[in-house]
């Protein structure tokens, strides 16, 4: 043996000369990975059955039942602004309290356009009114309707008419909002509300 590999044997007794199982450094670095890897492996459950507890934990809901009711349809989770045929529980006798103006995306067109939307309201039962929060974007059908019970075609002059809301279906079979006449006993006043009180129909 040299001097120089004499000298550093004796001054490191764990070089790879001295070492009596030399290893590579790949061999190294795989041991420490499969030992670091049964450190972190979780236990087997004592029943021997698999991980599903588990995967059921870290799956479940967050949410309880105190947190109220969730949303079951589409129009539950995203409400529209506009009444629908689905909104009406039941007919609805109502007053017309003003026309808007408002630029609706169409979705033929792909542009937006200005259509007539009706405010409605109704009487409580402790006699005061209260709007709808939802507006009608009326077609033609329903306008001419509310024309003829409102004894003009000047939507200006609409207002305080009573006329009833229903849903039905179109000649097309599209479901659609009939608009008729209100009963006599309403008065032009929505004398039978079919509404709440926080303004829904």
């Amino acid at each position: 043996m040299s001097d120089y590999l004499l000298a550093l044997a004796l001054a490191n007794p764990f070089s790879a000369y001295a070492h009596p199982d030399p290893i590579s450094e790949s061999e190294r670095e795989t041991r420490e990975a499969m030992a670091n890897r049964k450190r972190t492996e979780p236990t087997p459950p004592a029943n021997g059955d698999d991980n599903m507890s588990t995967q059921t934990h870290t799956n479940a809901p967050t949410g309880s039942a105190s947190n109220g009711p969730h949303p079951r349809t589409i129009g539950e989770l995203w409400p529209s602004k506009w009444l629908k045929p689905e909104d009406l529980k039941r007919p609805a006798v109502v007053t017309v309290a003003g026309v808007d103006w408002p630029e609706v995306y169409n979705p033929n067109t792909r542009q937006k356009e200005v259509k007539a939307a009706i405010r409605f309201a109704f009487r409580k039962t402790d006699g005061t009114t209260i709007e709808l929060d939802k507006r009608l974007i009326v077609n033609r059908t329903q306008a001419v309707a509310i024309a003829e019970i409102a004894g003009t075609d000047v939507l200006d002059g609409w207002t305080g008419t009573a006329v009833t809301l229903t849903a039905g279906r179109a000649h097309t079979g599209a479901a659609t909002i009939v608009i008729g006449p209100a009963p006599k006993s309403a008065n032009g006043n929505g004398g039978h509300p079919a509404g709440d009180d926080h303004g829904e129909v």
